[in-house]
């Protein structure tokens, strides 16, 4: 494609989008589930592959978060949303001239197909003309459409499309019926009865009268009686049949190809738009984030995970928000805290958020300001596999190895209750020493852990917990509160394990 783009619109940061893999951190961070959302009803733009990768430079990125403001004016969407719209009655006209078999009705449908196509793209070129869009990749593609509606190819291949349209519309004819005989004549100067019915019987309406019409169903596919019609007609009118043949043999293919790139691209854009609607209605708030620059602090006020809330809205509940800030030298957010009290949901949280940043998008929270990552690691805790001949902490071990291998300054590492399968004092032996690895690096982190000490590491460490509604024991509130570790997540997480929770001992005393 040669033309501008609203989603590369440096070309040089296009990847190539062949048989792309799903990101591994998709699975632990929920991200699939969002983008299996986001994709449902648009399998003909094959999204998914615009949601695997992000983007590596930050104008591109800015780009896209342009087009998100421009796609705030109402005007603006609507005009996108309305040639969507059309587009896909295009599309639609294409696959059904394919699967008929008579000639002329496939042609009809191929003329169809043109007149829809000059709707969808004359009305767009207008209406962003009226709205002046301000990001480049919008206001590049709007005056390419001007320039594309504008040409004379185009008007004369619009006009022509018209004038079959108005031959083919001026065609009339008359059927009659005896027996099983069907004549077909043109129509001759006679009086139109209908009106006169129905004049004369309006008298006898009564009010809230039953309703006696029949619909007809209708096939597109004709049967032998109306395709022996349709021929007879083409032998009354040729000069409209033969238009109608002129103009699919000169216009085989029409549609241009950077038009159709723009009809796919900013699909990426509705998809995003759509799926956040409902969750907004719940009163939870979306920002397009800042982009830090290296050692800006990061932050997010009243932000939640996206996955979850979409499940919570479809069943008319909400999610509780949180707020983070990292300033300064701290690079590391250590989460204890009671179990089933928000801790991995933070933690998918935080990746979701510098995901959906990194690939130019709208992000949940009142406001945001997020770094521009390279790589993103994530390490959940999973159940042993049979198959592994490894174990799990060796498992566990190797796949952390590889990530501090990895990791840079620039980098995010999400590490969700690592090492619950040793023992308290290797669990916390193996935590210091990759603890002092990821802070070293400078990436950002966030580490779920029931390891308290953890939490007072060094000065890079901030401790986070999941809070308790006071006076309550054990309710959770669901919120991530930044101060010290209490020191009892370690004596809960094995209490719970073995049923020795006082929940569980009060039950059992029973």
């Amino acid at each position: 494609m040669t033309g501008p783009s609203v989603l590369f619109p440096d070309d040089g940061d296009r990847p190539s989008l062949e048989a792309p893999e799903r990101p591994a951190f998709f699975r632990d961070a929920n991200i699939d589930q969002i983008v299996s959302a986001l994709v449902v009803g648009r399998e003909r733009y094959d999204l998914e592959p615009f949601f695997y990768f992000h983007p590596k430079k930050l104008e591109t990125v800015n780009a896209r978060q342009e087009v998100f403001r421009d796609l705030g004016n109402a005007d603006t969407l609507s005009a996108i949303r309305d040639f969507a719209r059309i587009m896909h009655t295009v599309h639609e006209c294409r696959s059904t001239a394919n699967r008929l078999r008579h000639p002329s009705q496939k042609k009809r449908w191929h003329l169809e197909e043109a007149l829809r196509w000059c709707e969808a793209t004359r009305d767009l070129s207008d209406r962003l003309a009226a709205t002046e869009p301000r990001s480049e990749p919008l206001a590049k593609f709007a005056a390419y459409l001007k320039r594309f509606v504008d040409d004379a190819l185009y008007r004369s291949f619009s006009a022509e499309a018209e004038n079959v349209q108005r031959l083919l519309s001026d065609v009339q004819y008359t059927i009659l019926l005896q027996g099983d005989t069907v004549t077909v004549a043109r129509r001759e100067e006679e009086a139109n009865y209908s009106e006169y019915v129905v004049h004369m019987f309006d008298r006898f309406r009564q009010a809230n009268s039953a309703e006696y019409r029949y619909d007809f169903s209708e096939w597109t596919e004709m049967n032998h009686v109306e395709e022996y019609i349709v021929e007879a007609v083409e032998r009354l009118e040729p000069d409209a049949f033969g238009a109608l043949d002129a103009f699919c043999a000169a216009h085989e293919t029409f549609l241009d190809p950077v038009v159709l790139a723009f009809e796919r691209e900013i699909q990426f854009y509705l998809a995003m738009l759509e799926y956040i609607e409902p969750i907004r209605a719940r009163g939870l708030s979306f920002c397009i984030p800042v982009l830090a620059e290296d050692g800006m602090p990061i932050y997010a006020t009243e932000s939640f995970d996206l996955a979850l809330a979409a499940k919570l809205s479809s069943g008319g509940e909400t999610v509780v928000p949180n707020d983070f800030t990292l300033g300064g030298n701290e690079r590391v957010f250590v989460v204890s805290g009671p179990n089933q009290g928000g801790k991995t949901t933070f933690a998918r949280m935080f990746a979701q958020l510098h995901y959906l940043a990194g690939i130019g998008a709208p992000v949940p929270g009142s406001s945001a300001r997020l770094r521009l990552y390279d790589c993103l690691f994530t390490h959940f805790e999973s159940e042993e596999s049979a198959a592994d001949a490894r174990g799990k902490l060796v498992a566990d071990l190797e796949a952390i190895r590889a990530t501090v291998a990895a990791a840079s300054a620039r980098s995010v590492v999400v590490m969700n209750e690592l090492f619950n399968s040793t023992t308290l004092p290797d669990a916390l032996f193996l935590g210091r020493k990759i603890m002092e690895r990821i802070t070293g690096t400078g990436c950002l982190c966030v580490c779920v852990t029931f390891i308290d000490e953890l939490s007072t590491l060094n000065d890079r460490v901030v401790s986070l917990v999941s809070a308790i509604e006071p006076g309550s024991g054990k309710k959770r509130t669901y919120r991530i509160e930044r101060r010290a570790a209490d020191g009892k997540a370690y004596a809960v997480a094995v209490a719970e394990k073995w049923g020795l929770s006082g929940d569980r001992l009060r039950e059992r005393l029973k």
